[in-house]
This record gives C-alpha cells, sequence and structure tokens, in this order.
C-alpha cells in the first residue's frame, strides 16, 4: 500500500477530528488493490474500537476511513456492518457461474 501521509498515528477521535478539519481541500488516495484496504479499514475499525464508540464519534470514523480508502458512504456502510456481524472485514468473490459468493481459492495444479 502507498500512502502520502502516515495514518498509523491516528489512534484516537481526536486525530481523527483534527484530521477531517485540516485536509478538507486536499485530494489524495489510497492505492492498493480491495485486500490492502479491506485490512485498513478492519485494522481501523479495531484500533480505535469502533464498537464502544458514540454515535458522533462513528460518523467522524466513517468519514475518515470514507477518505483514505476513497470508498463511497454506502460501501463504508456495508463493510462496517460486516464488521459488526463477523468481527472481519474480507473481500468475497462473486462467481457469475454459481450466483453465489464466496471467497477465492486456487486448487493445485
Amino acid at each position: 500500500m502507498k500512502t502520502i501521509m502516515n495514518i498509523s498515528k491516528i489512534n484516537n477521535i481526536d486525530a481523527i477530528e483534527s484530521f477531517l478539519e485540516g485536509n478538507q481541500a486536499i485530494a489524495f488516495a489510497v492505492l492498493g488493490d480491495k485486500h490492502e484496504r479491506y485490512k485498513l479499514v478492519q485494522s481501523t475499525l479495531i484500533r480505535l474500537r469502533y464498537i464502544t464508540l458514540s454515535k458522533p464519534h462513528k460518523g467522524m470514523v466513517i468519514r475518515f476511513l470514507i477518505k483514505i480508502t476513497g470508498y463511497s458512504r454506502q460501501q463504508m456502510t456495508r463493510l462496517i456492518s460486516k464488521y459488526m456481524q463477523t468481527g472481519s472485514v474480507h473481500w468475497l468473490f462473486w462467481s457469475n457461474d454459481t450466483g453465489h459468493f464466496y471467497e477465492r481459492q486456487y486448487s493445485q495444479s
């Protein structure tokens, strides 16, 4: 993952609030594939103890994650719901053949 700034030091709500206030006019993106971005979302939710936060603080965390991942609010809400239900965020592959989601697995040749 290639980030322009170090976001690992953002580990509380005050740091997120100052980040959001300070970078409103600056556009940037976190580069990487879906697996890396999903891992980033999961680690951020765990690090900030998202489940225990109040509703206004959860909104700040959602805005922060939207900003650093580039995902829409709807996608972020789906990922957070998945985290709340299962405790993890995984990217699942959709199969047009079977019409089901499944984790991508490779067989031995």
